[in-house]
């Protein structure tokens, strides 16, 4: 990931990491219940 897309959105390279890491392998329908179900969380 480059350093100037991150620092364009804000986001240290760190946390694309770990994003990578939890998510790069996954497909869309497989990531939007896990978002949906910690929004519900946090609400």
């Amino acid at each position: 990931m480059s350093v100037a897309v991150c620092r364009k959105h804000g986001v240290s390279d760190a946390s694309i990491y770990s994003w990578k890491a939890n998510f790069g392998g996954m497909d869309v329908s497989k990531a939007q219940p896990k978002a949906l179900e910690d929004e519900n969380t946090r609400l």
